[in-house]
């Protein structure tokens, strides 16, 4: 890359983005969690992600 400031953060997102999904994959070995109790908590996180973008991002376009 042409400019380091563009290459030291981009190097610093890719190994940000490698911790947080590794610890998302092996964090429900270390807390004993089923794969069925998984499937829920992500089912709500995307649900109410969902609810949250679809009736709040009006309301922060028009304070923003």
């Amino acid at each position: 890359m042409k400019y380091r400031s563009i290459a030291t953060i981009g190097m610093s997102n890719c190994l940000y983005n490698f911790g947080f999904f590794a610890l998302l994959a092996y964090a429900p070995l270390a807390l004993g969690l089923t794969p069925l109790t998984m499937g829920v908590i992500f089912l709500g996180w995307g649900v109410l992600l969902a609810r949250t973008s679809y009736f709040m991002s009006p309301k922060l376009k028009v304070r923003f």
